[in-house]
C-alpha cells in the first residue's frame, strides 16, 4: 500500500495579530521518533507559551495523536492533525509554536491560525509517495536491447541495474499490479525473444 510522506524536515512561519506562529514538520517512522521530534522542538522553543503538536503514523494513517499544549481544547492540536490528514500525509509529525503577541484570537481564530501555519509548512515540503514495487529482471540479446531501451524511455520505467554478460539483463522497478501487462507488452515487442525473472519487491520513495 503506497502512502504519502515528506522527504525532509521543513519550517514555516507567520505572524497573526502580533502572535508569531512557527510550524515545524518532519518525517517520522515510529511513535518514539514522533515523540522525540515534538520534545526537541519544545526544547528549542522553550520560551514560547504554547507548542501544540500532532502526528500520523503507519501507511493507513490509523495511528494518530494531537496535543493542545495549554491552548483551549480542540483549538490547536486537532486543527494541525486535521490539516495533515486532509493533505493525505502519514509518517509525519508537526509542532506549531506560538509566541503570544498580546491580542487574543478567540477559539475560531486559533483553529484557523494553527491550521494555516501547518499548511504553510506542508506547502514547503517535498512530498514522497512510498510503496512496494516489484523487481522484474528482463533479459534479451544485445541486438534487441536498443528496442527495449526505447520502450523503457517511452514508458518512463525505472531501471535499477543493467548487467552485461552473454545477454543483457535490466532490472526494473514497477508497480505490482502492472507487472503482468508489462510482461505481455515486452513479449509482443520482441516476438518472445526475451526472458523474465521475478526478483521480489523493494520499497521505493518517489517525489510527487
Amino acid at each position: 500500500m503506497a502512502y504519502i510522506t515528506i522527504a525532509a524536515p521543513v519550517r514555516a512561519e507567520i505572524v497573526i495579530k502580533r502572535s508569531r506562529f512557527i510550524a515545524s514538520l518532519a518525517p517520522v517512522d515510529t511513535e518514539e521518533a514522533a515523540r522525540e521530534f515534538v520534545t526537541a522542538v519544545k526544547k528549542e522553543f522553550h520560551d514560547a507559551r504554547h507548542n501544540p503538536s500532532a502526528y500520523i503514523l503507519t501507511p493507513a494513517g490509523d495511528k494518530q495523536k494531537s496535543s493542545d499544549d495549554g491552548e483551549p481544547g480542540g483549538t490547536a492540536g486537532q486543527p494541525i492533525l486535521s490539516v495533515l490528514g486532509k493533505n493525505g500525509l502519514t509518517n509525519v509529525a508537526c509542532v506549531v509554536t506560538r509566541y503570544f503577541g498580546g491580542i487574543k484570537l478567540g477559539a475560531a481564530g486559533l483553529v484557523r491560525a494553527y491550521g494555516d501555519t501547518a499548511v504553510l509548512a506542508i506547502n514547503e515540503a517535498q512530498k514522497l509517495s512510498v510503496g512496494e514495487y516489484s523487481r522484474l529482471a528482463v533479459t534479451c540479446d544485445y541486438n534487441l536491447y536498443g528496442t527495449l531501451e526505447n520502450f523503457f524511455r517511452k514508458k518512463e520505467l525505472r531501471i535499477t541495474d543493467t548487467a552485461y554478460a552473454a545477454d543483457v539483463t535490466a532490472e526494473l522497478l514497477i508497480e505490482p499490479e502492472g507487472k503482468d501487462a508489462l510482461i505481455g507488452e515486452l513479449t509482443d515487442l520482441l516476438n518472445g525473444r526475451i526472458s523474465f525473472e521475478d526478483r521480489g519487491t523493494s520499497q521505493l520513495a518517489v517525489p510527487v
